[in-house]
């Protein structure tokens, strides 16, 4: 159903480390911007993590597949910070004088800090102290009062050929499953897309979503509630795409 690649890159995933010593697996998300260049998304559950419950808390996220001039003494990771109740904000962890790793951002003292030489930066990336002379790095955030989500420009490196070209489901798991699945679908153009439930006799029992996505590879949780059995879940597109894939729906 996918290639080995496309499977791979469903793989990637970011490593949240914190002082509480904290891990835990993030959601990757694939695509094309208005640019045709090619993004990674990661999302977090803000309640998740007890330091971004306050303003001003701060966590380091260490996330596989920054690009290497992303990347600080080697690693790959970002700070984000809490700016108010609706805000955040994401920027590299690398210190842009000589590379280090920054600390996250420090409330008491107000600053994001660089131990090697003493380069102090806003919760925001602006140098407040040198020697270094340029900001952190930003990266998009946008958060829906649940999921924050950010945005990072080459995520991952994934070359132009392992970019997907089809349209089809990847993967439905837990399958058999009790009415709670993640669908994990690439497209191969920016279009409306529609997942429907449908009985083994061909009648529509649920509708699970009707949106439109940018072209890449996604993955969407979704809940339903029906009886034990056997379904097809479709994935039908403004273009004309249809594919049915066998789902069993346990007790």
């Amino acid at each position: 159903m996918t290639t080995r690649r496309e499977f791979l890159q469903w793989l990637v995933s970011a490593t949240l480390v914190t002082s509480a010593g904290i891990a835990s697996a993030l959601p990757l998300r694939l695509f094309r911007d208005s640019k045709n260049r090619i993004l990674g998304e990661i999302t977090i559950s803000v309640a998740d993590y007890p330091e971004l419950q306050t303003v001003f808390g701060s966590v380091i996220l260490e996330i596989d597949g920054l690009p290497s001039a992303d990347q600080c003494a080697g690693q790959s990771k970002i700070v984000v910070t809490r700016l108010s109740n609706d805000q955040f904000a994401a920027v590299s962890a690398r210190c842009t004088h000589a590379g280090c790793c920054v600390s996250p951002y420090d409330a008491q003292q107000g600053f994001i800090n660089c131990s090697c030489h003493g380069s102090r930066f806003t919760a925001e990336g602006q140098v407040i102290q040198g020697p270094a002379t340029e900001p952190l790095k930003q990266y998009g955030t946008n958060f829906d009062g649940t999921l924050l989500t950010i945005t990072i420009p080459g995520l991952v490196n994934v070359p132009e050929a392992d970019f997907p070209t089809s349209t089809a489901i990847l993967n439905v798991s837990p399958n058999p499953n009790r009415g709670t699945v993640t669908v994990q679908f690439s497209l191969a153009h920016p279009e409306p897309i529609e997942l429907s439930i449908f009985s083994i006799d061909g009648r529509q029992v649920h509708r699970l979503l009707r949106s439109e996505f940018n072209s890449g590879l996604h993955g969407v949780p979704l809940q339903f509630n029906l009886p034990p059995g056997t379904y097809f879940l479709r994935l039908s597109t403004a273009s004309g795409t249809v594919q049915d894939v066998a789902i069993t729906v346990q007790p």
